[in-house]
């Protein structure tokens, strides 16, 4: 029996709605990880993350942290200087993450 375009228009609507297909595909963004490991060693200035990460063009370094700040992972200050500073950290939840992320790491290695 076919598939109607209101069963795969719900499913796909399910599937978008699911966390862990959200999680995932956060994670499955290329930088993320990266990102989240050089501020699992702590707090860093966004030049101090630029230079961490040479590969990653500005742009998308902002965007994903951007993401991670929009999903509660990171948090962003901005301390009013000239040029003013501004650093990341994790956030709780953001340091969760991180120690799901090392279990995942360690079992990809065995």
């Amino acid at each position: 029996m076919p598939i109607s375009d209101a069963e795969r228009s719900a499913h796909a609507a399910a599937v978008a709605a699911c966390p862990t297909n959200q999680v995932l595909a956060r994670l499955g963004s290329r930088w993320v990880g990266v990102v989240l490991k050089e501020l699992a060693a702590g707090p860093r200035r966004s030049g101090e993350l630029a230079r961490a990460l040479p590969g990653a063009r500005r742009k998308v370094l902002t965007e994903t942290l951007r993401h991670l700040e929009d999903d509660g992972v990171v948090a962003r200050t901005v301390t009013p200087t000239v040029p003013p500073a501004v650093e990341y950290r994790l956030t709780e939840r953001g340091r969760e993450l991180v120690g799901v992320l090392a279990t995942i790491t360690d079992w990809a290695h065995r």
